[in-house]
């Protein structure tokens, strides 16, 4: 741990009108500020008009001692996260989204958990707002593998800032949401692959600390998070080991066991666009 008292910066993302849920957020954190700071990145590129109740909620933002309000004009998710980290002054730093609720039970043992680990980046568990986890981990405090690294999401991940600030580990800023390159999604694993190529290791805890929507961007079957799915797999794995991954979700796409893909011909047409997402050039 760092010697001052916060160990923790929440580090929120958000994008022009949605910084009102974005305050939401922060609003949950009240009565953990004695130890978490709160630094929030809220992109408005300059053609954009906030609607009255975002203003609003920007200056109840800015009136907050204890929150760090950054305004960015840039557009891309992985942007805004390590405009975000730059502006962290914790230990740890825990990457957040906009529409999240807190499990507030949670917090004594996340702080105590966060104290007794030595390692790069915990993954910890979150919850479905439908109900039950999002992922579930066989063991505790155990080393997160290959094949769970590419199924963790954003707010289940808290760094260790020195780490990944000597290591130059940082989100890949050609992936994820808003970044405009046909690679949507994925930044999560790319970026716990280079914790594990510095040398870091990734921790998984059984532990659900944030309860999110349902609804998620690698939930859909099209042909941009299918690419975008190749390209995890490019950037992940090399050799053997991501060919066995590929031939995993190609067989998987063929298939369709769920029937939640649809017709052959887009099964063919979707597996085609993962074979150049793993293979084709960048």
């Amino acid at each position: 741990m760092t010697s001052n008292s916060i160990y923790l910066t929440v580090a929120i993302s958000t994008f022009g009108g949605r910084v009102s849920g974005a305050l939401d957020v922060v609003e949950q954190l009240t009565g953990h500020m004695a130890w978490i700071e709160v630094v929030l990145v809220h992109q408005v590129p300059s053609e954009f008009v906030l609607e009255q109740s975002a203003l609003q909620a920007v200056q109840l933002l800015k009136d907050k001692a204890d929150v760090h309000y950054v305004l960015s004009q840039e557009q891309g998710l992985t942007k805004s996260r390590n405009l975000a980290i730059s502006y962290a002054s914790g230990a740890y730093v825990w990457l957040m989204d906009d529409d999240i609720e807190f499990v507030q039970g949670a917090f004594l043992e996340l702080k105590l958990r966060l104290e007794q680990s030595a390692a790069a980046c915990l993954s910890f568990q979150s919850l479905k707002a439908g109900g039950g986890l999002r992922a579930l981990y066989a063991k505790d405090r155990a080393e997160l593998n290959a094949r769970d690294r590419l199924r963790v999401a954003s707010f289940e991940l808290i760094l260790d800032r020195r780490f990944i600030i000597d290591h130059h580990v940082l989100l890949r800023e050609d992936m994820g949401v808003g970044s405009n390159t046909g690679i949507n999604m994925g930044e999560e694993a790319v970026l716990l692959s280079d914790v594990v190529r510095a040398k870091g290791l990734v921790e998984q805890h059984r532990l659900a600390v944030v309860v999110h929507p349902d609804e998620s961007t690698g939930t859909n079957y099209n042909a941009l998070n299918v690419y975008s799915k190749g390209v995890v797999l490019q950037r992940c794995f090399s050799g053997a080991e991501k060919l066995k991954y590929f031939l995993k979700d190609l067989l998987k796409l063929l298939k369709d066991r769920d029937g939640n893909i649809g017709t052959f011909s887009k099964r063919v047409s979707l597996s085609l666009a993962l074979t150049r997402g793993c293979f084709g050039k960048i």
